[in-house]
This record gives C-alpha cells, structure tokens and sequence, in this order.
C-alpha cells in the first residue's frame, strides 16, 4: 500500500499555522468595511474565564458548552483587532459547507414500475463485495457499532432504524422529526449506510448498525462550520465509533481540524466524501479522516470525483439507488454516496472484534483495497473491498502495527473488476435549482422538485407563526372543541380530504390562474364537499389554507411558489403534513406502555417504547371520572390551578382506559407544561411504529392517489383496507370521524373498528 497524504499532512499543518494569524480575517478584508459577519473563534484553554473582558461591544450568536470555542457577530475590523490578542487562538469566518453531489440531470421522473426488479443487490454492494449474500460466511453484530451521520436529518422510514434523533439546526426546532430531513441528502446518506433488506427497496451496507441522525444542515443543505464542529463534539461526548460526513468545503478552517483531532483522539474513525471539484476538499482533507471518492459501475473515477493525494479510497457514487422522501427510492450522483459505502464497511468489520482501535480498521480498509482500477492520484489505495477485508483479517491482524501505512507483508488486492450492467436510471442532483429524479415506492409520479416542495410546506407549518398548533390545530391533528368530559375534535380525516381536494382543484386550473382565483377555488371545495356531507369545514381553516398560497414556504428559492403548480404541491404538503400529524398526536398510547417505565436522569431523552417516570409529578390520584376533564382544561390553561393533576398515578390509569392520547402526555408532565414535550409527542422513535408505518402507509395512499387522478380514498386511515398491511394503532375517534363524513365501512370477518379506534370522540 502507497504511504497515505505525506504531502497533505504538511499542507493542512501550514495551513492551520496562518490561521492563528488568522486566515479567517484576512478573507473578510474583502468584504464591505464594517459589515458584521459571523466568525468562529477559539480560545486557549486557560483563557475561557477572561472572555469578558476581550468581548466589549461584541455581540456573541453562540458559545459551545464545555468547549473553548464561540462564535461572535463583529466586522471584519473587530476581528482583526480580536485576532491580536494572545487569549486567542484563531479568528475566522463561521463559513457555509454544503453537501457534496453532484449537479447535473434534469427533473426527470423515473417510475419504480418501470425498473424491473432483478434477483440481485444493486451493482454498488456487488462492486465492493458487500452483498448479503458475498458476506454471510462473515456474519457480524454490527448492532454494537455507533454511527453518526452528520447531514440534513433522516426521514422516518420502515426500512430504516434510528437510534436517535439530534437536531442542532436552532432555527428549524419546531419541525417534526418526520419532517426534519428538507432536502432528502441525510435520507440518501444513511440509506447507502444502513436501509433493511424488506424485499422492496435498497439494501444499506450495514443494515443493523446502531445509527444516530445529527442535522447539521438546514432545508437549504448548508450549516455554518461552527454547527459541523458542534456536530462532531456531540459524537466525542456520546461515545460514537463512526462519524460519516457527506459534505466539505475548499476553505481550512483551524476550528475544524481542532475538533477532527479531538475526534481522532477518542478512537473515533471519521469518513468524508472527497468532493466533487477538482481538489479534495475539508473534512476529508485532513490526514485524520478517509477521504473517499467516487466510481461508476464501470468500475472508473466519476468524472465529477476529486483528485490527488488527499484521496484515500473509492467507492460506488455514480448512478446509485437510495432512499427518498415518504419512503420512496432515487437515483443519484455525488461522492456524498460514496462515504457512506466506507462507514457501512467499517462498522461490519469493526463488529468483528469490538476491541479492534479505529486506525485498526481504517488501515485495514486501506490493505484490503482492490488497487487494479487505476492511479493512486485516482483512486488512492483503491476500491473498497469488504469481502477481501474479511478475507486477509487474520493476516492483517498478525502484521498491524499502529500508525503504520505499508505493509509489505501483505499481498495486494488486484482482482480484476467485474464491470456490472449498466444501471440505466434517469439521474439527477440536490442543486437549489436543478433537482434529482425520484423513483417513488408506489404508482405515484413526483419530481424531487415536488417532493421537497411538500415536505418544505410541511416544515413551514410547524415553524412559522400564522401556521403554528397553537394558532390553528386543523393543520396539525385537529382543533380540540366540545365539553370537556369528551374533549371534541374536528374532523382531521375530513380535513385532510379537503387539503388533499384543494390541491387536486388547483392542479386542473390554467398555469396562469391568479392567486385571487386559486383562493377562490379553495372556497368553492370546501363549500362543494359541505354540501356533500354533514361536516362544517372550519372557516378559520379555510382562510388560514387561502392564506398559505400566497406564502413562499422555502425562503431560499429564487422560483415563485404562488403559481399553480407550486401551490398543488403545497396544499399536498400540508394534506400529508396533516395525516403525519394525527398519527403523531392522535394516536391512543398502547395500554401495555404504562409496563414499559423507567427512572433515569431527569430530562433523559428515551430512545424506544419507555416513558422516564421522572418527567411526571406525584400526588394525589386523580379519579377515572375526572382525567378527561383535567386533560381538556390543559388545552386551554397550562395553569396548574386549572390542572392540579399532573402525575404520573393519573397518567398511568388513563392509558390503561384506553383514554390517553399521545399529545396528552406532556399535559401530564410536572415541567415543560407550556409547550408540547419534545420528548415524547414528535419523538419518531418513541412507539415508533406511528410514524414508520402509520403515517408511511397513509402518505403512501395520499400520493399514489394524487398521481392517479383519483379521488381520495377514504380507507386512508384503515391498515390492511387498502395496502394489505396491518398494524396496531388506534387512533382517537376515527369511526365517528368516519360517520360524520358518511363513511360505512363492513369489516371483514373477525375485524372491528376497535382495531383502528377509539369508541367516543376524545
């Protein structure tokens, strides 16, 4: 094996020795005299108690807990003069990074029908020997091993387990977890890593490795360097063994390269896509990290795929399949597909022997390369190899010296390249502009263009004020009305059919409509279908959906998002924003939960089925005949005059009635009693099962719907109605729902609505 980035290592030393001079202040001497612009700055150690004293007149936009970095508001004048004092290590700017694709393609849509499906994996698992089949004599528990991926988020999915979910974007909070992933990269990145074999889509390299999603990017695909370095602490604090990261920048930044070697020095093996410009670009860059190209099923460097010394390894990012929004599957391009290869395969051999150290498997990953593809200037040590890996392990075990680069003891891997047939799909890329190919699960039709358009709406609706659950609850579940023994609710199903006929009714309008006359399509749906049923459509709701197509739901696009097309796409976003939602909050919380408690450290966020009994108060017992009145007070005071009860003996007995809503249980919370409980309610790993497949089947009949033409299918809130799957979640008052809207569903035999609902409206 070629000895690795010699020239680098010298290259980012120099480098990181002018940015204590600092290199972020001699860029922003291009910049406008006295603009403010973020910069990340570092202290020394022993300097953190004097920052006070070095700040006067300077605005701080953050300050990272237990570390000696912040970042700070100032002009490029305030940060030359603050990179002269000797407490300060480095002055820079806080700089964008984006994530690594490639643009190129056209919005084209590819139709899952269309691709035949071959009893095979995909040629990127057989070009690297990762198939489950090439691997089942080296069956490993890679369910040991802790992998972060820092991206945009990662869309709930059946075939995709998350451990955890970590948010670090501030501004996008208020976003559901089921919304978190914009733009599709993070989804994309950790299907290649970790998508489950279910027989229907793509297979991950390590489908039962233990997976951790950190969005550092926001809906836009960037995040300022300060949060990527927030990121890669997060992972060195909560003992991660993997950090995959599919984006860089060509600007070194003293800042980040701290924190890669706090990284390193905690045994962490980081991987990062080597980018799609000429030159390896940072993270991957550095010497601590592998930086990874990208190759097509030909077996040869994409030509989009960064070149030089920098470059550690290859891997299959050139027309390959992986996940998508609402569960669907894409085509793409970008080295960002090619890190997550090396991550999968570094966590099933590292699940071989979980003593092994980072550099252990990192050179072992190297030794075991397939070098017969081209020049190391190309393909660094080569084509990832996972078979081979496992093949030459106990040879490598017996020669590896730690730190050591070359070892000429072991024989190369130059197996001749088995080219695969040419994948034939439509591609395309996450440009702002230019957006890649969607090939949905269903009979649906949708560009990427479509897709992030809905899933912008639907993260729109949780964060902007006029749309929040507290200003309108229809978008969100539905509105809380009626006595409060009963606790009423609108009706979210009919709700949803309206959002769903307004986007329909804009759809068939002419592409030059006005906006007056797409509004007033919206009031002639609802007074249509009132007239067809027994139910009054909110005149609030009403207006509040009239008032979201006059609103750019993506603040960032430079396309209008008040034309037709745009706004079908909208009102879609909200319909299915909607039906996530009432699985969300509407959901009836199992009885058997109240077995499934702990008791940890208080604010404890719980990863699975458990509720943390130290979120709840004790006290008094409520009686069964008062927990739905207590309950329903909450909703309109948060006092704890109105709601004395909040504890968990009350809780408890609600849920094994059956009466408890998931919304309801921060109600019942002794603290965080103003705001629904992150915890618990949005928590798309907290019973699981309402967002994975409840919401998943629902929105699946939404969109497959939609691109037939059809009207809605009013079984969409029935499992095993529509799809043939089945599932156990009640939802709060679906069969009066249903009733209302003139609904009579016969069961099949053995089948009630007990299945599916509560009796009575709650």
């Amino acid at each position: 094996m070629r000895k690795k980035r010699m020239f680098a290592q010298v290259l980012c030393l120099a480098m990181a020795g002018s940015a204590i001079t600092p290199a972020g202040t001699a860029m922003a001497e291009t910049w406008e005299t006295g603009q403010e612009k973020n910069y990340l700055v570092v202290l020394r150690e022993d300097a953190a108690s004097e920052i006070n004293t070095m700040l006067d007149g300077i605005d701080v936009v953050d300050v990272s807990d237990h570390r000696n970095y912040m970042v700070l508001s100032m002009t490029s004048e305030e940060a030359a003069a603050l990179s002269q004092d000797d407490r300060i290590v480095s002055v820079e700017e806080d700089i964008i990074v984006t994530a690594q694709t490639q643009e190129d393609g056209s919005d084209t849509v590819v139709v899952l029908e269309d691709l035949v499906k071959q009893p095979k994996y995909e040629w990127n698992l057989t070009a690297i020997h990762a198939a489950p089949n090439e691997l089942a004599a080296y069956q490993t528990d890679e369910s040991q091993v802790r992998v972060a991926v820092l991206d945009s988020g990662t869309s709930v999915s059946e075939n995709l387990d998350v451990e955890q979910y970590i948010n670090l974007v501030s501004a996008e909070q208020e976003v559901t977890t089921y919304d978190e992933d914009g733009t599709g990269h993070g989804t994309a990145v950790a299907g290649i890593l970790a998508a489950n074999d279910d027989g229907e889509g793509i297979v991950g390299v390590a489908p039962d490795v233990t997976l951790y999603s950190v969005k550092v990017f926001d809906y836009s695909n960037a995040a300022p360097i300060s949060r990527i370095i927030e990121g890669i602490y997060w992972a060195i604090d909560h003992d991660i063994h993997i950090i995959n990261m599919s984006f860089g920048t060509n600007v070194n930044s003293y800042a980040l390269h701290q924190a890669v070697k706090a990284a390193q020095e905690a045994d962490i093996l980081m991987v990062a896509a080597a980018g799609n410009n000429a030159a390896v670009e940072y993270p991957a860059a550095y010497p601590e990290v592998i930086a990874v190209g990208a190759t097509d099923y030909q077996g040869k460097r994409a030509s989009f795929s960064a070149v030089g010394e920098a470059l550690e390894l290859v891997a299959p990012g050139e027309c390959v399949l992986t996940s998508s929004f609402y569960g669907g599957i894409m085509a793409l391009n970008g080295t960002s597909l090619s890190a997550p290869h090396v991550a999968g395969a570094a966590a099933v051999l590292w699940a071989k022997d979980m003593s092994k150290s980072s550099d252990f498997i990192r050179q072992l990953l190297n030794a075991s390369a397939n070098r017969s593809l081209g020049a190391a200037e190309e393909y660094g040590n080569g084509l990832l190899d996972v078979r081979h890996a496992f093949e030459i392990y106990q040879e490598f075990e017996a020669n590896y010296v730690p730190g050591l680069s070359d070892y000429a003891g072991i024989t190369e891997n130059t197996e001749p390249y088995v080219m695969g047939e040419n994948p034939g799909y439509v591609m395309g890329s996450w440009g702002t502009k230019i957006h890649n190919a969607t090939i949905d699960q269903g009979i649906g039709k949708y560009t990427t263009a479509n897709l992030k358009l809905m899933k912008e709406t639907s993260g729109y609706l949780d964060a902007n004020d006029d749309f929040k659950a507290g200003t309108i609850s229809n978008f969100h579940g539905g509105k809380n009305s009626g006595s409060k023994s009963e606790r009423k609710t609108t009706n979210y199903v009919n709700d949803v059919i309206f959002l769903y006929n307004c986007a329909k009714a804009i759809k068939g309008m002419s592409s030059g409509s006005s906006l007056s006359a797409q509004r007033t399509k919206v009031e002639d749906v609802a007074e249509s279908m009132q007239r067809s049923n027994s139910v009054t459509i909110d005149s609030k709701f009403v207006i509040q959906v009239k008032l979201l197509l006059e609103r750019t739901v993506d603040s960032s696009s430079t396309i209008n998002q008040t034309t037709v097309a745009a706004n079908t796409y909208k009102l879609l976003g909200a319909a299915i924003h909607l039906a996530g939602d009432t699985y969300a909050h509407r959901s009836i919380v199992p009885r058997n939960s109240v077995e499934n408690t702990i008791r940890e450290t208080p604010g404890t966020i719980p990863t699975s089925n458990v509720y943390n009994l130290n979120d709840f108060g004790s006290g008094t017992a409520c009686t069964l005949s008062k927990i739905e009145e207590k309950t329903y007070n909450a909703l309109s005071d948060n006092t704890e005059a109105k709601c004395p009860h909040r504890i968990w003996e009350c809780f408890k007995l609600g849920v094994e009635n059956g009466m408890m809503e998931f919304k309801d249980i921060w109600r019942f919370i002794d603290k965080n009693i103003t705001k629904p409980h992150p915890i618990y309610e949005d928590n798309a790993n907290f019973f699981r099962s309402r967002y994975s497949i409840g919401t998943n089947y629902t929105v699946q009949v939404i969109l497959d719907s939609f691109a037939a033409g059809k009207e809605l299918d009013e079984k969409l809130f029935l499992p095993g109605v529509y799809s043939g799957k089945s599932y156990s979640i009640r939802l709060n008052a679906l069969k009066i729902l249903y009733q209302q809207i003139g609904f009579q569903w016969e069961p099949n035999v053995g089948d009630d609505w007990s299945a599916y609902t509560t009796s009575i409206v709650r």
